[in-house]
């Protein structure tokens, strides 16, 4: 789960089961114990996921030859995101985000809907790869 999700409750067949949360550097991961008595078994989940890029599609590497933009660097923190990407000069670029209703602001990008708008800022005439930060503020 992404950095700044909130997890209300985990229940086995309707009961609260107690459970803690394991804080990776780029993600959360619920961790609890069940024992295995008797069939069926309904685990649920209860939480307010945080926002999150999804892959950019053509996946793409630093230094291809094509023009799509590239992931350099994602850091998540609970109430941000920082994120360095490249792309080419003066050239827009779409994030696809899931839960970006829980978007506050955006620092370097500007969000449409459910993707963020990303502009290289021009290069006089050059059109080569350059970095762009961006720091996306969740609530």
């Amino acid at each position: 789960m992404g950095k700044g999700t909130v997890v209300r409750s985990v229940q086995l067949n309707g009961e609260n089961i107690p459970f803690t949360l394991r804080e990776y550097p780029q993600n959360l991961a619920i961790e609890t114990e069940i024992f295995i008595s008797h069939y069926p078994l309904v685990i649920e989940i209860h939480l307010d996921p945080a926002p999150e890029l999804l892959p950019i599609i053509p996946l793409s590497q630093r230094g291809d030859s094509n023009n799509e933009l590239k992931m350099c660097s994602l850091i998540s923190w609970p109430e941000k995101i920082e994120l360095t990407v490249e792309g080419r000069a003066g050239q827009t670029y779409w994030i696809r985000v899931w839960q970006a209703g829980k978007i506050k602001s955006i620092g370097g990008a500007t969000l449409q809907g459910d993707k963020i708008e990303v502009i290289i800022p021009p290069d006089s005439q050059k059109k080569e790869f350059r970095q762009h930060r961006l720091t996306i503020f969740t609530q």
